[in-house]
């Protein structure tokens, strides 16, 4: 299982789609759900989380 923080970005979703590409399972941290719907499509788990807001809560959501 790999964590990718900043998944959504351009280095990030790279790294993430090589991941998954090799059948590797990944989560995607994002401070934005939406901007993670192609990554989750192609099978990664999504967990929101926003380091500048300390009082957020972690949330995993599971590809389908």
């Amino acid at each position: 299982m790999h964590i990718v923080l900043g998944g959504t970005g351009q280095v990030g979703s790279a790294t993430v789609r090589v991941l998954l590409d090799v059948g590797q399972k990944v989560t995607v941290v994002t401070r934005d759900e939406s901007h993670a719907d192609e990554l989750k499509k192609k099978g990664a788990n999504v967990a929101v989380a926003d380091e500048v807001d300390g009082s957020c809560s972690t949330r995993r959501r599971n590809a389908p």
